[in-house]
């Protein structure tokens, strides 16, 4: 019963459009600079998913893509993102973050307790 319980709120909430994941202000203009100063024709979004499970557990990644049937549209003003249904359940109360260090450059998806420290850490960073 629990289980059906929870997937229902999660199907509620997708389709109600409530923003499953947060974006730090960093992140939101790095993917507007992105999908603005790149190549990529207008029906190209940002796209968060979720891959693998097991023993590895999952991990999250960002990529281009055209919007598919399966996809959510979700608008942060200037731009969209688009999450598959099917990983909705998997980002819901995580953060994007934007790091920019001597080590790595990129999107990471994370727990709330790590988004402001890794984004401090990053701004810090010499190169």
């Amino acid at each position: 019963m629990f289980v059906n319980d929870f997937f229902s709120q999660i199907t509620t909430r997708a389709m109600s459009k409530q923003i499953p994941i947060e974006i730090s202000l960093k992140s939101r203009e790095k993917i507007y600079n992105f999908l603005t100063n790149s190549f990529f024709p207008e029906n190209y979004f940002l796209k968060i998913f979720a891959k693998g499970g097991g023993c590895a557990g999952i991990s999250f990644h960002v990529a281009s893509d055209i919007q598919k049937e399966q996809d959510l549209k979700y608008d942060f003003g200037n731009f969209a993102v688009l999450i598959a249904k099917k990983d909705i359940m998997f980002l819901y109360g995580k953060h994007l973050v934007f790091i920019d260090s001597f080590e790595f450059q990129g999107f990471v998806v994370c727990e709330i307790e790590e988004a402001q420290s890794l984004e401090t850490d990053s701004e810090t960073s010499t190169y």
